[in-house]
């Protein structure tokens, strides 16, 4: 049996001592495309996060302020017309969807 092909030789880094492993200009655009695709997923990721969280504020936000509302009504603060009109006011607006009051 040769032995010779076992002999200690010091690694080099970016070198490989079997010519069948991929070398680093193979791995480098498969890298890339990975980092990529990696990449744009946490960037999205990250974004629906982001939207959904301002979505749970504002809606939590709304809905103080209607209990707010609600509370300076019951202490007799405001009248309830003058409630209702700040209800109607702070409401979400959809334009894509018809008034109902109209």
């Amino acid at each position: 049996m040769d032995w010779s092909a076992f002999s200690a030789q010091p690694l080099v880094l970016g070198s490989s001592w079997n010519s069948s492993w991929a070398s680093s200009s193979d791995i480098s655009p498969h890298l890339s495309a990975v980092l990529i695709v990696v990449g744009s997923v946490a960037g999205a990721a990250v974004m629906v996060i982001g939207i959904m969280t301002a979505v749970y504020l504002s809606r939590r936000e709304r809905e103080r302020s209607r209990r707010e509302i609600a509370a300076y009504v019951a202490e007799g603060t405001i009248s309830a017309e003058e409630g209702e009109r700040l209800l109607k006011a702070s409401a979400p607006r959809r334009d894509c969807r018809p008034r109902r009051d109209r």
